[in-house]
């Protein structure tokens, strides 16, 4: 996501956010054009969502954040690497 209204950050806080880009998502491999309409209800709605939610950015909600980063990074460690069969 980009966030458009300025060319910097401090920009941004003065003015706000014109609009927001979206610019990545993985194509759909089944669908002719790469999405379909429930593809994008869902993103619609999710973003829906994510407007609703309330901000949580405290320092707690941080650390649970980096807790669970380093969890999912060991376990991805510990798996064995793929190998190929010829």
């Amino acid at each position: 996501m980009r966030l458009r209204g300025g060319k910097k950050a401090r920009e941004l806080l003065e003015n706000g956010v014109k609009y927001a880009e979206f610019r990545l998502f993985d194509l759909n491999p089944f669908a002719p054009y790469g999405i379909e309409l429930n593809d994008a209800k869902f993103i619609h709605y999710f973003l829906l969502g994510m407007l609703w939610l309330e901000e949580t950015s405290g320092q707690k909600e941080v650390e649970i954040g980096n807790r669970n980063f380093t969890k999912s990074h060991l376990k991805i460690q510990e798996q064995k690497p793929l190998s190929v069969r010829r």
